[in-house]
């Protein structure tokens, strides 16, 4: 499973057991990612510089990112 990790800053992929096996970091606070794509091999990561709404919103900085991971999503969201 991938999970948004905003204090460190990245979206980390969990294993069963808790062992982290891939770490993707952003510029800013990663809130929320998801696994899509033709091939459910592109990890979408919402991120902002923090996590107040009016400051997100007044900077600007909420972005929706996206790179190539290699182990595919499991099945639907």
């Amino acid at each position: 499973i991938w999970v948004a990790s905003p204090i460190s800053g990245a979206c980390l992929r969990v294993v069963e057991g808790g062992e982290i096996t891939d770490r993707v970091e952003v510029e800013n606070q990663a809130f929320a990612c998801a696994l899509g794509g033709p091939d459910r091999k592109t990890l979408f990561m919402c991120t902002a510089k923090d996590s107040d709404p009016e400051s997100s919103k007044k900077s600007r900085t909420g972005r929706i990112e996206a790179v190539p991971v290699k182990v595919p999503g499991a099945g639907l969201p």
